[in-house]
């Protein structure tokens, strides 16, 4: 099955991201840091693409402020941008409801997840990216930092007999 990916971002004020901006600042002391813009990014599986722009559209963006991609990035003007999502397996309730609430749209979805991309500017080198990602945006105990798309959303548990 295929998993489409649409990622929303706020047109105007990213408060999200001027948060991770200022406390980067007030705790890491990242001189070069100019700013961090966010876009969640959901994955949906078992949904046509027009379901998945039907859901974008309804669902998970507000036409008023913020735009929206689908199977493509959002935040293309930066190469420092990381992406955080929980592990697998661990319960992410904003998948649960995407769920339901693609159930009582009619669209029928076999998994979601959502995570969150954080595009970093200014003179900043990768070390210092990192330090902001594993000292302020990864609780590595439930969360990690995505690398490549994954190639299903469905887990499947074995218990024991």
């Amino acid at each position: 099955m295929a998993i489409h990916e649409i990622r929303v971002g706020n047109t105007e004020k990213d408060t999200r991201g001027q948060d991770v901006a200022q406390e980067a600042q007030r705790t890491i002391g990242i001189p070069g840091l100019e700013g961090v813009r966010t876009a969640r990014v959901y994955r949906l599986e078992g949904v046509t693409e027009e379901g998945a722009q039907s859901l974008a559209e309804t669902l998970l963006a507000e036409p008023i402020d913020q735009t929206y991609t689908l199977n493509q990035p959002l935040i293309t003007d930066t190469p420092r941008i990381v992406e955080v999502a929980y592990k697998p397996g661990v319960m992410n309730p904003e998948a649960a409801s995407i769920m339901k609430s693609a159930h009582d749209l009619g669209i029928d979805l076999a998994a979601a997840d959502a995570s969150t991309e954080y595009a970093f500017y200014g003179a900043v080198e990768q070390e210092q990216v990192d330090q902001v990602v594993n000292g302020l945006l990864v609780n590595k105990i439930v969360e990690r930092v995505v690398y490549e798309k994954p190639e299903t959303l469905i887990i499947n548990f074995t218990f024991f007999d």
